[in-house]
């Protein structure tokens, strides 16, 4: 067996295998445990230790389920493609560490929480803080178990070509434009996770728990940065390229004048970037919305704008006509 089917084998079992037996252990657990409990439990305590947040038994077993191991599921899924692929890097490897740790610490702690409770004993003996701890530390060292389980796989280099102006005459102006938009696994996922810090912000706030509202508005925040990143409008002109969300904002681009280098590039995005969406870092600045051909255009400067989008090649032929003229036109 190679490597990298090892790491794809090992990825599937911190990821989604571990998360899914931790969940269903700890829903059966606090199933059984439901008929000694009243009809009320605790679900959420502020920092002095003490219960603010109450909601009913049933309420327990099934948040462990969403949250044990839809949210590790949200993490691995759109992982899985790539890993398939034959990529790597140390992101997969974090991603499966995080989904590990994830279900553990909250499996760990709505168990203990609801088994601290039954038989009558009262919300204000639980000892929050030491269950909360040892979470932490539970979780924690199956997290760096799991990391260390997954074999290392480096990030395969990027495939970079040159390409050729595509030929137009001086009189000439073309345009070309395409809508580049994220996976329908990545922008599920990224939907999803709005969706559940939405419903989880309201039950909090139901419960007229602490932090409902800013779980809310976290929601809210995240569905507009959602909207506003997984859709852009990519268009080459004769005043260079543009990349634009079809929200309007964000917006990037680079002038045909300042163009140093174009680019045809292979591009992987978990393994290259460490995910989809807006992706910036020193020197270089990605709208990587999925896998496959983008367009990466190197600035006079050494910064990098780059951008998948269908048909990279064409958008790159024009927009290196148009780099190549702007240069003529600054040497006259």
């Amino acid at each position: 067996m190679d490597v990298r089917t090892l790491a794809l084998r090992r990825f599937i079992l911190v990821a989604l295998v571990i998360p899914a037996v931790v969940a269903g252990v700890g829903t059966a657990v606090q199933v059984i445990a439901v008929p000694g409990l009243g009809e009320t439990v605790a679900v959420h305590w502020n920092a002095a230790g003490d219960p603010d947040g109450f909601a009913p038994a049933w309420t327990q077993p099934l948040m462990t389920v969403g949250i044990g191991f839809g949210v590790p599921a949200l993490i691995a899924l759109p992982a899985l493609p790539g890993l398939r692929r034959g990529a790597g890097g140390p992101t997969y490897r974090l991603l499966g560490a995080t989904a590990t740790w994830t279900s553990i610490f909250v499996v760990t702690i709505f168990t203990w929480t609801t088994l601290a409770q039954t038989g009558g004993a009262s919300a204000d003996a639980v000892a929050i803080g030491r269950i909360l701890v040892s979470a932490l530390l539970i979780a924690l060292a199956a997290g760096i178990g799991a990391w260390f389980a997954q074999p290392a796989v480096a990030a395969r280099p990027l495939h970079a070509r040159s390409v050729a102006p595509l030929p137009i005459e001086a009189h000439e102006h073309a345009v070309w434009v395409k809508v580049s938009t994220m996976t329908p696994v990545a922008m599920w996922a990224l939907w999803a996770s709005a969706a559940l810090l939405l419903l989880a912000g309201g039950l909090m706030v139901i419960q007229q728990a602490e932090a409902g509202w800013i779980v809310a508005i976290v929601g809210v925040v995240m569905v507009v940065a959602v909207g506003a990143t997984t859709t852009f409008r990519v268009a080459v002109t004769e005043a260079g390229m543009r990349v634009r969300s079809v929200w309007g904002v964000p917006r990037f681009g680079v002038a045909a004048a300042d163009v140093q280098q174009v680019q045809v590039i292979e591009v992987n995005p978990m393994g290259e970037f460490g995910g989809w969406g807006v992706r910036a870092a020193p020197g270089r600045l990605g709208v990587v919305l999925r896998s496959g051909e983008a367009i990466k255009v190197t600035r006079r400067g050494g910064k990098s704008l780059l951008v998948t989008v269908d048909d990279a090649a064409t958008g790159a032929a024009l927009l290196e006509s148009y780099a190549r003229r702007a240069a003529s036109d600054l040497d006259a």
